[in-house]
């Protein structure tokens, strides 16, 4: 099918699927109903062994607008960087495969970052949990944000994420260069990939428009030990390393950090993971002043955090109600 002629306002939208046969449509349906009709949505099946593949066929064959690319199952990181590769617009919105977003956000999003000439817009959005839609409002105002505003947001357990969804960027600042999601990275992808782009804009705008509906599938999953979930501890480690971040954001980075290791050295008490455990709780003590001294933590945070790090045992069995 030819693709559409790219233009200057054209809006790449990509969505990662795999094995998501009954929200898929609705993701799709979501975004065809755009009042702004000038984009490509590329639709990446990563390897998906139920239906998805043939519900994007079927809407390729229906709409110019939409591209559907296969792959091996590689994650939905090397999906986003297929669909970069793949992307001729000038902006680029990321979907998530289960998402849906309101008629009107692709106009808004870009009249936005047209209006206030920013490389990147970020917004607030929704959660739907059971078809109830839950607002997520910021303490932001509208408007300009510095480099170390947005970091400060975006580096912060109870802000709006490092989350690629809910924003749109210039294609041009990706390209150039070369940015892409670390396909070894199973969660927090997106944290690494946004503070990446951040290092290149010097207008950031932000956006009370709650235009995206980010779905909650199955809360239970938050309960569950998921080894694949201790990647966000690799993805701290990489940003301290970068050089480029400021004292204020390292040291920021550095209290999450330590937050994120308590709580995973509690959560894997059952079980045999005596090894990690250890090197979690050495790196939260090693970095432990830096918790306690980070204001972004409240002080029943804090005392939570002290009874995991040294009566994680105790803490486990009254939170799980589990005989160990």
């Amino acid at each position: 099918m030819q693709r559409v002629e790219n233009s200057e306002d054209l809006i790449s939208i990509i969505v990662p699927v795999y094995n998501v046969e009954d929200y898929i449509s609705k993701t799709i349906e979501s975004v065809l109903k755009q009042t702004y009709l000038n984009f490509e949505l590329i639709l990446i099946d990563d390897g998906s062994i139920d239906k998805s593949r043939d519900i994007c066929k079927k809407f390729e064959a229906i709409d110019k607008r939409v591209f559907v690319f296969f792959q091996n199952n590689r994650g939905v990181s090397a999906a986003r960087n297929t669909g970069i590769s793949k992307s001729r617009g000038k902006y680029i919105i990321f979907i998530d495969s289960d998402d849906w977003v309101a008629p009107n956000m692709l106009e808004t999003y870009l009249n936005q970052m047209i209006s206030e000439d920013s490389e990147l817009v970020i917004n607030e959005y929704n959660r739907e949990y059971d078809n109830v839609l839950y607002p997520q409002n910021g303490d932001l105002k509208e408007g300009y944000l510095t480099i170390e505003q947005t970091l400060c947001k975006i580096i912060n357990p109870t802000g709006f994420y490092g989350s690629v969804w809910g924003k749109i960027f210039h294609a041009d600042i990706i390209k150039k260069n070369q940015l892409q999601f670390d396909i070894s990275i199973a969660i927090g992808e997106d944290l690494l990939f946004v503070i990446d782009y951040i290092q290149y804009c010097s207008k950031i705008s932000y956006g009370k428009s709650r235009l995206y509906n980010y779905v909650i599938r199955d809360s239970s999953a938050l309960n569950t030990v998921n080894l694949r979930r201790l990647d966000i501890i690799k993805v701290y480690e990489q940003l301290l390393e970068k050089t480029t971040l400021s004292r204020m954001i390292r040291k920021r980075l550095k209290a999450i950090y330590v937050w994120e290791c308590i709580d995973w050295q509690c959560r894997l008490i059952k079980g045999d993971y005596s090894d990690i455990r250890k090197k979690l709780r050495k790196n939260a003590l090693n970095n432990f002043y830096f918790f306690l001294m980070e204001d972004i933590f409240s002080l029943n945070t804090k005392l939570n955090s002290i009874f995991k790090l040294f009566i994680p045992k105790l803490v486990f069995k009254i939170k799980y109600n589990n005989n160990l």
